[in-house]
């Protein structure tokens, strides 16, 4: 009758996809409002840079969302 619903940290897809979005839309729209209206990822330097945002924030999700349960966990059990 009652699902039980999924503990893990791709229950929240939908709002790590919106984050990665909007991370890559600022850093375009950074990059125009200092170089001009250039598309970013046309530069080698500004594509890599791009790409290891995106990677760092995959990796920030992931590694945050599994500490911070730990934490929590931790911290519940002392009270």
């Amino acid at each position: 009758m009652y699902r039980k619903t999924t503990s893990s940290w791709l229950k929240h897809w939908d709002f790590m996809l919106l984050d990665f979005i909007l991370l890559q839309v600022a850093f375009a729209l950074a990059y125009m409002f200092r170089n001009g209206l250039e598309f970013p990822y046309h530069s080698m330097i500004y594509r890599s840079v791009a790409v290891l945002l995106g990677m760092l924030d995959l990796c920030l999700v992931f590694f945050y969302g599994r500490i911070w349960r730990h934490f929590a966990a931790g911290l519940l059990d002392r009270i």
